[in-house]
């Protein structure tokens, strides 16, 4: 069955040269542009992984996936952060709502193999034990 994976990126070049490496590997992708277009296609289609910008417009990665992670439908999905920032201490908090983060510009190859291990692992839902 092939795996599904939410690509979220405002930058639409940065965002097709993902779907390309990840399509490349057999992944099939869907963009989202926006944290708003991105909580809608995770809620409609749970995709098997999601990769995530941080420096969005509007709303930020880190609020796109701590609300991903408040949601019940979408908390066990994982997420690969992937930003152009390095992550310092501010960001510590935020990496409760995250599966892994990878810095931009990214590898191809790095980034299949990421979302690859993710697609493999599953998050328990939220309010499941």
């Amino acid at each position: 069955m092939t795996k599904r994976v939410l690509v979220v990126d405002d930058e639409r070049d940065i965002a097709n040269l993902e779907r390309a490496a990840l399509a490349g590997a057999g992944f099939d992708v869907t963009i989202a542009s926006s944290g708003p277009e991105a909580l809608e296609s995770a809620s409609a289609s749970l995709p098997d992984a999601i990769v995530l910008d941080v420096m969005m417009p509007g709303m930020d990665g880190w609020e796109v996936a701590r609300r991903l992670r408040e949601d019940s439908v979408t908390s066990a999905i994982p997420i690969l952060m992937l930003t152009a920032q390095g992550l310092g201490e501010e960001s510590v908090p935020a990496f409760v709502h995250i599966d892994e983060y990878y810095t931009k510009p990214f590898e191809p190859r790095r980034l299949v193999k990421l979302v690859r291990q993710l697609t493999e692992k599953k998050r328990e839902p939220k309010g499941a034990r």
